[in-house]
């Protein structure tokens, strides 16, 4: 397959994503901003998507000032219309979508932490199974037959090291932690699944499990682990073989790298980003 040069800056170095275009949900903040950051940086023009528009809009700006190589939008991914006009847009703005990361996701904010199943309610399970799975379904569907036609495409999908369950009381973001690692090991079966169904077409779909990552500056999960008294910083960090959190640049070069077309041999794959998994 040829791939066309992409809009790199004159002078800047080349990168391993040069002449691709990529999709990020999810992308206003935290992790999602980070891979997408990530992937601009290796040569990627990039489409920002997520609910909060003004946020989008304003984080693609920041990324590339000039806009060329950026594109921020709004869209509910949980949508099916939503996602595919988003995709006919990137199509229509770069040519194609040559890299999807679905990294939209997450449980929705409670007054007090769903752990029991007796607590969990039927709206809360469809959505979180909707933000979770769902989306990452329609997101690749609505991809894949343009990626066919190129007999290129490369899918990382999201999922999370609670896929495998968690242990304790303590629930981070994770406010419905159920409905969220059963929908994040969903979306480690469609990864699998779908590698298997592409393979011959080019299009190579691998997840990442993020272990404990802690986004930047403005993000819920960095205000709360700054207003953190020491002790309570320590108690967090115990069960991390790596003694920190990961960073969301750590995300992002799992998924630049997993994005390269060099990459064409690794599929189907669950790669733990968590600094020696400690679920």
């Amino acid at each position: 397959m040829s791939i066309e040069p992409g809009g790199q800056a004159a002078g800047a170095r080349a990168g391993v994503l040069d002449g691709l275009a990529a999709v990020v949900t999810g992308a206003a903040q935290g992790i999602g901003l980070g891979i997408a950051e990530s992937l601009l940086r290796e040569g990627a023009r990039v489409a920002l998507l997520d609910l909060q528009e003004d946020k989008v809009r304003e984080a693609a700006g920041r990324l590339d000032p000039s806009g060329e190589r950026t594109l921020g939008l709004a869209a509910d991914v949980t949508r099916r219309d939503q996602v595919e006009s988003a995709v006919a847009a990137v199509t229509e703005r770069f040519g194609a979508v040559d890299v999807l990361v679905n990294n939209a996701g997450g449980t929705p904010k409670l007054r007090q932490p769903v752990v029991d199943i007796e607590a969990v309610e039927d709206e809360l399970w469809d959505g979180v199974v909707a933000l979770n799975l769902t989306a990452t379904f329609l997101c690749c569907r609505a991809v894949v037959p343009g990626m066919r036609r190129r007999g290129f495409g490369r899918i990382v999908n999201i999922s999370s090291g609670l896929a495998r369950g968690g242990y304790g009381g303590h629930m981070r973001t994770v406010s419905a932690r159920l409905p969220y690692a059963a929908s994040k090991a969903g979306v480690i079966g469609l990864t699998a699944q779908l590698a298997k169904d592409l393979a011959a077409d080019g299009i190579c779909v691998n997840a990442v499990l993020p272990g404990v990552i802690l986004p930047g500056q403005g993000s819920t999960m960095r205000a709360q682990f700054d207003a953190m008294t020491d002790e309570a910083r320590a108690t967090m960090v115990a069960p991390l073989p790596a003694g920190r959190p990961g960073e969301p640049d750590e995300i992002g070069w799992m998924t630049v790298a997993l994005a390269a077309p060099g990459a064409s041999y690794v599929s189907g794959q669950a790669i733990d980003v968590a600094g020696a998994a400690a679920f």
